[in-house]
């Protein structure tokens, strides 16, 4: 096994911000638009990313060599009291069973966040990273002063970006906010956030509304510090029935209240695929809406903007802008 702390320069006693300083300076000296044509500055700055993602996931405290002891106990615990929390049933089994104590760790493929510019190592692009932190920080001077934490995001038609933007979002919330996020794919046409991080398809939040399975048990840990993901599944499904439901709503808004320092990004279906997105911008506080730069033409724009709320809308992101 790697020594991760010894990439960084600190030592196994570092507390969280000495190893946060040595990162940030290492990367600062690394970082690829620093070294232009240097590939020892590339694929140092890909194993300093590495080592402190790693740090960062699995040490809370001491340890990260103790990681898996304590996730197996976590599972351990889950599967004790599986039986209990399955055996009723009703709506309000699902939101008694909505906390996230633990998740299943399924690490993100590399090649995946490469191929589809997700930023995660080894991806690195600097001008994307500024996108999106500045995004975020627009995201969060509109909201102060509120509790809104719930965001739909969604666009006029597939292919516009909707699923690069929110999960980019996601892991820019999940570095800069000391907060929680978790990150939901409710496109049922086309769900694409585990696709995009490499990941194999996973029972989620369908297979929480239909069987009344602990959404704890459904949440998935990327290997991104901070962030859960939360799956559509139901693969043998094949209504989007559930995700309109009110209990599906309730589903969210236990969440929120559970979790007060919890912010959830929804990837939610086009607005070409249905009614989905206009019923789910009513179980969200806000809604953010992808536009692909010069492929949707202003009307049509302008008339999916009029069948959401003018209130909850957020903003809109034009994607793919040549600079």
């Amino acid at each position: 096994m790697a020594d991760f702390y010894e990439t960084l320069g600190v030592c196994k006693s570092a507390d969280h911000e000495e190893i946060k300083k040595a990162y940030r300076k290492l990367a600062l000296q690394f970082h690829p638009d620093r070294n232009p044509g240097n590939k020892r500055s590339v694929e140092k700055f890909i194993e300093i990313n590495k080592a402190y993602e790693t740090i960062s996931f699995f040490e809370k405290s001491a340890g990260y060599y103790h990681a898996k002891r304590i996730h197996d106990a976590f599972h351990k615990a889950r599967q004790e009291r599986t039986d209990a929390v399955t055996g009723s049933d009703g709506a309000s089994d699902i939101v008694l069973g909505s906390g996230l104590p633990a998740a299943r760790i399924l690490p993100y493929s590399e090649s995946a966040v490469v191929k589809h510019k997700i930023l995660a190592p080894p991806f690195a692009d600097y001008d994307v990273c500024e996108r999106f932190k500045l995004l975020r920080t627009k995201i969060i001077n509109e909201t102060l002063g509120s509790d809104h934490r719930t965001f739909l995001i969604t666009s006029t038609r597939n292919m516009e970006g909707k699923s690069f933007c929110a999960i980019n979002l996601a892991i820019t919330f999940a570095r800069e906010v000391d907060h929680e996020v978790l990150l939901i794919d409710m496109n049922v046409k086309n769900p694409s956030v585990l696709r995009y991080l490499g990941i194999d398809a996973q029972p989620g939040i369908l297979d929480c509304l239909h069987d009344t399975v602990p959404l704890s048990d459904m949440v998935i840990c990327p290997g991104i510090e901070r962030l859960r993901l939360l799956p559509l599944g139901g693969v043998r499904l094949k209504s989007a029935e559930l995700l309109r439901s009110r209990t599906a709503g309730l589903l969210l808004q236990d969440m929120k209240r559970r979790h007060r320092d919890l912010f959830i990004i929804i990837d939610g279906p086009a607005l070409t695929d249905g009614a989905d997105p206009i019923i789910f911008s009513e179980f969200v506080d806000r809604t953010l809406f992808v536009v692909e730069h010069g492929r949707v033409k202003q009307q049509k724009f302008a008339d999916a903007l009029n069948h959401l709320d003018r209130k909850k809308i957020l903003g809109v992101v034009f994607n793919k802008k040549a600079a």
